[in-house]
């Protein structure tokens, strides 16, 4: 089987009528060990994990005994490149901790986007160095499309900046994008 295979399957499992939580946690185990054992670049298939994510935040609903291990799924997701920004509309008219976690997540996840920003306008290799120093942002983050900042050094004709991060702080140029490309 495909990974894209192997993760609509997991996504049909997580999408049960009427879900307890509690299931939901045993499909979310099962999905990381299978990520884990086959080796899915989670970014390589975004757009089925935004579902799944999607999922996960329907079957919140009243389940507040897992609230924090949902919380985490979601943050992992975030953290892995996956666009979090349409998930939870249902969720958006109710009130409580999910609802204030996920909207705060979301505009981290924003903030982190418009860190690539400088590349994009392109700032100096000094500052691009600074950015990564004093604001955080890391060489494993990617941008909104899922890209990695060898992926838009590469974009925009940024030699210098490519070499450092290859040369200065390892990063792969063979690492995948959201699209399955390469640096």
């Amino acid at each position: 089987y495909s990974h894209d295979e192997i993760l609509y399957a997991m996504e049909l499992l997580c999408d049960g009528d009427d879900y307890m939580a509690h299931w939901m946690l045993c499909d979310l185990d099962l999905l990381q060990s299978v990520v884990d054992a086959f080796r899915i670049k989670l970014i390589s298939h975004s757009k089925q994990m935004q579902q799944i994510c999607k999922i996960v935040v329907r079957s919140l609903r009243g389940a507040n005994e897992v609230l924090h291990e949902f919380t985490t799924f979601i943050s992992e997701m975030a953290m892995a490149g996956i666009d979090i920004q349409e998930i939870g509309e249902e969720v958006r008219h109710d009130s409580g901790n999910f609802k204030t976690f996920l909207t705060n997540l979301q505009q981290k996840q924003l903030d982190d986007w418009s860190r690539f920003d400088i590349v994009k306008k392109g700032g100096s290799l000094t500052d691009i160095q600074h950015v990564m120093k004093d604001r955080g942002f890391t060489s494993d983050a990617r941008d909104r499309g899922g890209l990695l900042l060898t992926h838009l050094s590469a974009a925009y004709d940024r030699v210098d900046l490519l070499e450092w991060l290859v040369v200065k702080e390892g990063m792969d140029l063979d690492a995948l994008d959201a699209q399955h490309r390469t640096t």
